[in-house]
C-alpha cells in the first residue's frame, strides 16, 4: 500500500492524496480482519486444544459468518482502548502537576528525579497495563465462546442423536 501511494504521489500530488484517502479504509478493513481473525484463533487454540491451522479456518469461520458481531466487538475494544488512553493521560497530568512543581523546587540533579520516577511509575505502569490485558483478553475469550455458542446452536440435529461437541 505504501508503494502504491509513493507511485501516485511521483504521478501527481493530487492522485497521492486521493489514493491515501481510498487506501485508508481498506487499511483499517485490513487490519479488522487480521486483528479479530488473530483473537479468535488464540481462543480457539487456547481454549480448544487444537492446531494451529485448524483454529485460523475455525477463526475465519466465525469471522465471516458472524461479521456484524466482529464489527460491534471491535468497535468495543478501539473505543473503550481509546476511552481508557484519555483517562490515563488526564490522571498521569493530574498526578504528575505537583510532582513537577516538587521538582522544580528541588536542588537535587534531575537524573536522579528521574530514577525516582522510574522506580514509582513502572510498578504503577506493569500493574495498570496487567490488568487492562487480563479485562481485553477476557471480553475477546467471552466473545469468542459466545460466538461457538451461537454457532452449535444454529448446527442441525445429527441423526443419531450425538451432540457433536468433542
Amino acid at each position: 500500500m505504501v508503494l502504491i501511494v509513493s507511485l501516485f504521489f511521483k504521478v501527481h500530488p493530487a492522485l497521492g492524496i486521493i489514493s491515501v484517502l481510498m487506501l485508508i479504509p481498506v487499511a483499517i478493513f485490513v487490519f479488522f480482519l487480521f486483528y479479530n481473525v488473530f483473537s479468535l484463533a488464540q481462543r480457539a487454540v487456547v481454549l480448544r486444544d487444537t492446531s494451529i491451522g485448524n483454529a485460523l479456518e475455525e477463526a475465519y469461520h466465525l469471522f465471516k459468518k458472524y461479521l456484524q458481531q466482529n464489527a460491534i466487538i471491535f468497535l468495543i475494544d478501539i473505543g473503550s482502548s481509546i476511552g481508557i488512553g484519555i483517562i490515563g493521560v488526564i490522571l498521569s497530568l493530574i498526578l504528575a502537576i505537583p510532582l513537577i512543581v516538587l521538582v522544580m523546587a528541588s536542588q537535587y540533579p534531575l537524573i536522579y528525579i528521574i530514577v525516582l520516577g522510574l522506580f514509582i511509575g513502572l510498578p504503577i505502569s506493569i500493574v495498570v497495563g496487567g490488568v487492562l490485558g487480563v479485562f481485553y483478553s477476557s471480553l475477546y475469550t467471552l466473545f469468542y465462546l459466545d460466538l461457538k455458542r451461537l454457532d452449535q446452536s444454529t448446527l442441525p440435529p445429527s441423526p443419531s442423536g450425538a451432540t457433536g461437541l468433542a
